[in-house]
């Protein structure tokens, strides 16, 4: 026994350290998947509810996220949805509905916010790409802290991954990886896979509450095409280019402050 411990002597000193590696990881981990965000609620919030109220098989899952309303929730009263977090790793895409729901105050009709649309893609990040798992900003009342996720559902909830997708209700042939992707996964399938599951969730809040605008907040790398542009249907072309329009007005209304861009089709 003596003679082959110091004959594998490195080996077992590497198996060890290994071991001990992948012990420290699994626990940063599971630490971070199960640590919730804390988001303050504003004012204007009137109730609290969840995923799992409009798709009963996501209660108790990690999908199962927050929906904060604001409003009176009149069924004669319009009604518009934000999302916010459909890619964790994109947190502009978060940070835009959060500050709406802290700030904003209705005198009529109903917003609803959804700030971790994909909750799963918050479970975990991407360290060999050097992401982090938390970001912070500062702000006069102190520093705040929140979670920086990634592009796709978590692989724990989602597996196993093919190499073609094919999007269930148009037949296109997507990446494999588009499997996981929130965005490519509506208008979502009852018994489908876990992010289909969540996209129909959003489908059925959407019917039942006759959502009438519906906005996906996301952000991108200034390299990218779309870049401050607003993505639409044909059908909505009438109700987007006057937005736009006045979005721009807005911007150049703001004394040219560089912060501002002219918003794209």
């Amino acid at each position: 026994m003596k003679k082959f411990l110091k004959e594998h002597q490195l080996s077992i000193i590497f198996i060890a350290l290994a071991l001990i590696v992948a012990l420290i990881t699994g626990i940063q981990y599971v630490k971070f998947r199960y640590t919730e965000a804390i988001f303050v609620q504003g004012p204007g919030v009137t109730e609290m509810q969840k995923l799992s109220d409009y798709y009963a098989p996501l209660k108790g899952t990690i999908g199962d996220a927050d929906i904060y309303v604001l409003g009176s929730q009149d069924p004669n009263e319009p009604s518009i949805l934000l999302l916010g977090g459909t890619h964790p790793n994109e947190p502009s895409g978060q940070l835009a509905p959060l500050l709406l729901m802290e700030n904003i105050e209705l005198t009529n009709g109903t917003v609803y916010i959804i700030l971790e649309t994909n909750k799963s893609a918050y479970t975990y990040s991407f360290p060999q790409e050097a992401t982090p798992e938390y970001y912070s900003i500062e702000t006069p009342f102190g520093s705040r802290e929140f979670k920086y996720g990634a592009r796709a559902t978590n692989a724990i909830d989602q597996w196993p991954i093919p190499d073609i997708y094919v999007h269930q209700s148009t037949g296109q042939k997507l990446s494999g990886i588009d499997t996981r992707n929130l965005n490519r996964a509506f208008p979502g399938k009852s018994n489908g896979t876990y992010t289909e599951k969540v996209a129909q969730a959003i489908v059925n809040f959407v019917n039942e509450k006759d959502i009438i605008l519906t906005l996906d907040f996301h952000e991108a790398a200034p390299e990218y095409a779309v870049n401050n542009a607003l993505i639409y249907h044909e059908r909505a072309r009438d109700t987007n280019i006057p937005a736009i329009m006045r979005m721009n007005l807005e911007s150049y209304w703001v004394e040219y402050d560089t912060r501002f861009a002219p918003i794209k089709l």
